[in-house]
């Protein structure tokens, strides 16, 4: 049960998984394409993570 929702919002960007997989990455890389233009799109593979420190973002 989500007893907690502190942590929604805490970014101002979006985040796209699974660039490059076998699977997924077609559908990853159509939702880059469709929406890029107009929102703040980060984009990631499967063994990326994305670091949040204070105001800097970094991806691993």
């Amino acid at each position: 049960m989500l007893r907690d929702d502190s942590a929604l919002g805490f970014v101002d960007f979006y985040i796209v998984p699974h660039i490059g997989n076998a699977e997924m990455g077609k559908g990853a890389q159509d939702v880059i394409n469709a929406y890029a233009s107009v929102l703040d799109i980060r984009a990631i593979t499967d063994d990326q993570i994305i670091c949040v420190e204070n105001d800097t973002v970094t991806i691993l």
